[in-house]
């Protein structure tokens, strides 16, 4: 192995349990890794943004109809269809 093939950066063993990734995995897939949690984005996309929108606490004026409409029609799916949000009140909630 070279020098060019070893990473830059690796995060410590904390900051990787820390990560709210880690916490999404343990709420949503509890042992899995990333790419168990990318082989499950991929096989059940409404399932898995269903997910990411609960973890996130999107705030919603309205809620959606369904999370995945048309999935066969890529493009032209429609995630998240008749839900409102406001982008500002969603992006601005924390000071990070």
């Amino acid at each position: 192995m070279t020098d060019s093939d070893n990473p830059l950066w690796q995060p410590s063993a904390q900051r990787i349990a820390d990560a709210n990734l880690s916490a999404f995995i343990a709420r949503y897939r509890p042992g899995a890794d990333y790419a168990q949690l990318y082989d499950w984005s991929v096989a059940q996309p409404a399932a898995f943004w269903q997910a990411v929108w609960a973890f996130c606490g999107i705030v919603h004026h309205a809620p959606a109809r369904a999370v995945l409409e048309d999935a066969d029609r890529m493009p032209g799916a429609r995630w998240f269809a008749g839900a409102t949000l406001n982008f500002a009140e969603n992006l601005l909630r924390w000071r990070d």
